[in-house]
């Protein structure tokens, strides 16, 4: 019997099963096909470079990559920028539509690989079942057993299914006891939309080098259909044209044979391109996801379907932490469903709320190189001085320009971070001002049409940033001259700065930047409960504004008083890791957490709401209202130290923390 038992190794699958090796887990995974990858599958022969026929972009920053296989990769994997034109086709003619959008495509490489290489490590391979198609799943005591369609049986202590909600609607998977009807009731909110890939090779480029086109059909309510140039960014000599049709327009592909469906492509091609086509093809396949017995579809389409609780409601588990789901459909943001990166964060968390509930220390997404953080090449305007001033030149009492509508400056009271000699990451933001704003992925920006900052690496192409206008009323009274996001790179700087200012914001080359960086690497606005859902009203912005109001506090005083050069509580240069203690602790405090269990993190965000309410009765937090709030943190932070060391969580019995602590203290004697 293994700890826990992973139903499918696609990229969920295979990113539990690696968090749970990290975290010295035992674990088994069943896949009913042949091979792993679900999803991601590629294909080689047909062109001089292999094609992914199932997950191809990456839809967010490339630097994600890092975070899955917790190590950098990016140094050896290449990827390359590619727009996508969303235009209209009818009457064979493309109609372009004012609209972009960048995504990231692998160069000479796929999505298959890099699960295959970084994530399915020997350890992970080894623990593979094929050809074992689950088919029951008893959860009414312990161990939990599990059946296969082979006649073959697994126990486990616990269980993460992965396989398609299409899988799940169709009942393949008979589970004792039955689902719970909230949890059958939010699988049926689910579609599953048809779904397939073709790949056309010709003799010659009649069409533009490097177009992508997303066909906006007419009367279609969900679903697109995209041609484009797969050779685009790779090392190729040849002249091969993808297609992809997944929802409503797939719809009439997926019945028909491959010889079918390539036929009708040919007919619209030849339309479009003046009869061009179809004189020059040599050869194409298609790869009909419909027809893979173990999936069933493409990817998830929720659209109106109340997504937002069904996503919710996926994430808990059956039989108090027996049985976990994970996959595309259910993502750690409940915005990003349809991606393979979020497939395997999804499967991340599960594995790491089956680590905590054994008391684990669990596996945090990796965090960007250099949490909230801009580049040395980001400027500020700073009170009596000419021009903009680079982060090099700041320091503690410069007064910078943090709402430009109304001409107000703050002072920087402390730096988060500040390391001259760092070499990281950055994401370029490039706006339609010519604006180039440099900062970590994770480092929060204000943009139109949220109420609140989010992270940098969730910014896409055709966004609108916030130019200067206050973070208190950006969202009504907008200076938007020039905030369109044209562009997004990764670039490489030496040195890291974060000034801190009152209101934790500050206009950097333009932008109006938050201050802080969101402490929950798979959320974006708002903060989430262990279990996934939602806490109203508390954006992360706000967490990390409250949270850092002690050292605020602290820091803001001392910038008044003659022995602020003396302290060292608000410099950054005095820590090894160039971040003040407190901010660097409490960055170590909202990592572990984010892995515990609700009521552990409701008490750790008591303390922000009696910082709270200083913030309501005061521009700044009064002592009376400050000091119980840090003691609180203080205290936590103290248990939290104690639990890392003896490695156990809230959630433990009391007498093992009281044993834990009982050594603790006899050590020190």
């Amino acid at each position: 019997m293994v700890n826990v038992a992973i139903v499918g190794a696609g990229a969920a699958g295979l990113q539990a099963a690696l968090t749970l090796q990290n975290a010295g887990m035992t674990f088994q995974i069943l896949e009913a096909d042949s091979k792993l990858g679900g999803r991601l599958q590629k294909r080689e022969g047909f062109a001089d470079f292999p094609i992914d026929v199932g997950g191809e972009w990456i839809h967010v920053n490339p630097s994600i990559l890092n975070d899955l296989a917790g190590q950098t990769v990016t140094n050896t994997i290449n990827t390359v920028a590619y727009l996508t034109e969303y235009d209209e086709y009818e009457e064979g003619s493309w109609n372009t539509l004012p609209y972009q959008n960048q995504d990231y495509k692998f160069v000479g490489y796929t999505w298959a690989d890099f699960f295959n290489d970084h994530v399915a490590n020997s350890g992970v391979k080894d623990s593979i079942v094929y050809n074992c198609n689950v088919n029951a799943i008893d959860y009414s005591s312990s161990p939990v057993t599990l059946g296969c369609t082979s006649g073959s049986t697994y126990t486990a202590d616990h269980v993460i299914v992965t396989v398609s909600t299409k899988v799940l609607q169709d009942n393949d998977i008979s589970f004792t006891p039955t689902i719970p009807s909230n949890v059958r009731s939010a699988i049926d909110k689910y579609i599953l939309m048809d779904g397939l890939k073709a790949f056309l090779k010709f003799t010659s480029t009649f069409y533009r080098q490097g177009f992508s086109r997303a066909v906006d059909s007419q009367g279609v309510t969900y679903g697109d259909r995209y041609f484009y140039d797969i050779t685009f960014g790779q090392s190729s000599s040849e002249h091969v044209m993808g297609s992809l049709a997944v929802g409503q327009p797939a719809s009439s592909y997926v019945s028909q044979s491959e010889q079918q469906v390539l036929k009708s492509i040919l007919v619209q091609l030849d339309e479009l391109y003046n009869n061009q086509a179809t004189p020059a093809y040599i050869d194409g396949f298609v790869q009909n996801w419909n027809n893979q017995p173990y999936v069933r579809g493409a990817y998830t389409h929720l659209g109106d379907r109340d997504y937002e609780s069904a996503i919710t409601t996926m994430r808990t588990s059956l039989g108090d932490g027996k049985v976990y789901f994970a996959g595309e459909a259910i993502p750690a943001d409940n915005y990003e469903w349809g991606f393979a990166h979020e497939a395997a964060k999804s499967g991340r968390s599960a594995a790491n709320k089956i680590i905590s509930a054994n008391g684990g220390t669990t596996e945090a997404p990796s965090p960007s190189p250099d949490p909230s953080c801009f580049s040395k090449q980001a400027t500020v305007k700073v009170r009596d001085r000419e021009g903009p001033t680079p982060m090099t030149r700041l320091a503690r009492g410069d007064w910078v320009l943090v709402d430009a509508t109304t001409n107000k400056y703050e002072p920087i009271y402390a730096f988060a971070h500040w390391n001259e000699d760092k070499q990281s990451e950055f994401l370029q933001l490039t706006t339609s001002s010519g604006s180039k704003l440099e900062l970590t992925g994770d480092h929060m920006v204000f943009v139109v049409g949220r109420h609140h900052p989010v992270p940098a690496r969730s910014v896409q192409v055709g966004d609108l940033l916030v130019s200067g206008g206050s973070n208190d009323t950006y969202d009504t009274d907008l200076d938007l001259s020039g905030g369109l996001v044209t562009m997004i790179q990764t670039v490489r700087r030496t040195g890291i700065y974060a000034p801190l200012t009152p209101s934790g914001a500050l206009v950097v080359d333009g932008i109006l930047a938050s201050s802080y960086v969101a402490l929950q690497q798979e959320s974006l606005e708002f903060v989430q409960w262990h279990d996934g859902t939602t806490i109203p009203l508390l954006s992360q912005q706000r967490l990390a504004h409250w949270g850092l109001a002690p050292f605020r506090m602290i820091c803001t005083t001392q910038l008044l008083t003659t022995t602020a050069a003396a302290s060292t509580l608000c410099d950054a240069s005095a820590d090894n890791h160039g971040m003040p203690a407190y901010v660097r602790m409490g960055l170590q405090l909202s990592q572990w957490a984010d892995q515990q269990s609700k009521w552990t993190q409701v008490l750790l965000i008591f303390p922000l709401f009696l910082i709270l309410l200083g913030i309501l009765a005061s521009a700044e937090v009064p002592w009376y209202l400050g000091v119980p709030g840090l003691v609180t943190l203080v205290t936590l932070l103290y248990v939290h130290l104690v639990a890392k060391h003896c490695n156990v969580s809230f959630s433990v019995q009391r007498s093992k923390s009281a044993l834990c602590f009982h050594r603790i203290l006899k050590a020190k004697k």
